[in-house]
């Protein structure tokens, strides 16, 4: 005979209507019935509507008590999986639902920045990622790593590392596994790389690869190997930012300047060699 329901843990979510196009906070709790667990959003009337039912052993919800999250992870038999918070596709409907990432078949779930980006490891050394921000689920992987500042995540393969904006959840670069490569994102669109050897130490440390991606184009424009590198950030206002990049390139001093925060693209070309990734 099946208990009553229970109310275990509350915390929250902050997603956005498809109602009115806004930040929503809604109250969720970690509800039990019958030494399982489930998920429920609790309204002010302190009714319960049931978004997960009460079918798991155990629900980690990756924030405090008080804390936000967009994302729960569920584990059944000692396996994990993964639910993400949406709103219903309505422009009329102000309620949510929990989309089903994957089953509980991965090893271990954690975030290891914030709460947008969900890693899930298994014992194989297989590997991937869920982005709530574009809602895509990565293909497997068998490595991965992250700078310190969250922006930039790689992946590995036995035969390419792809380096991930996290902002876009797009590859702005690849090269060979062998390699090692840093991306150290100067401001929206532009990337300075650097090249490592086995040793991680930086390969030709006199130059500089800059990279530019064109979010709209998928595409990412390569310069390599500058030198003189000098990069200065004016805030015009308080919305507003403008860079200057200053380089030589085979002898050639130039300047690449954003216009209201854009890059220009065409000027860009003229220099760059054109690479899209996958």
């Amino acid at each position: 005979m099946s208990t009553k329901i229970k109310v275990v843990k509350k915390f929250f979510t902050d997603i956005t209507s498809c109602k009115d196009f806004r930040v929503d906070t809604r109250d969720l709790c970690i509800i039990s019935r019958d030494g399982r667990f489930g998920v429920a959003e609790k309204h002010k009337n302190s009714r319960l509507t049931v978004l997960i039912d009460c079918e798991y052993d155990y629900i980690d919800t990756f924030c405090s008590e008080k804390g936000f999250t967009n994302m729960v992870s569920v584990s059944l038999n000692g396996k994990h999986g993964l639910y993400a918070f949406k709103f219903t596709e309505s422009s009329k409907s102000t309620k949510i639902c929990c989309e089903k990432i994957t089953p509980c078949e991965y090893d271990n779930i954690y975030f290891p920045f914030g709460n947008d980006v969900a890693v899930l490891e298994k014992r194989n050394n297989s590997v991937r990622y869920y982005n709530i921000v574009s809602r895509k689920l990565s293909p497997l992987y068998q490595g991965y790593n992250f700078d310190e500042m969250g922006e930039i995540y790689y992946f590995y393969t036995d035969k390419v590392q792809r380096c991930i904006d996290y902002n876009t959840d797009n590859v702005i670069y690849s090269c060979p596994a062998e390699e090692t490569v840093s991306a150290e994102k100067i401001w929206r669109e532009f990337y300075v790389l650097t090249h490592y050897d086995f040793d991680n130490l930086p390969i030709e440390q006199n130059t500089n690869d800059l990279l530019f991606y064109n979010r709209n184009l998928m595409t990412s424009y390569l310069i390599e190997n500058v030198e003189c590198l000098h990069i200065t950030r004016y805030d015009y206002d308080k919305w507003g930012v403008n860079h200057i990049v200053t380089f030589l390139k085979e002898g050639q001093k130039h300047i690449i300047a954003t216009a209201d925060s854009q890059w220009d693209f065409d000027e860009i070309r003229k220099i760059a060699k054109e690479v899209e990734y996958t």
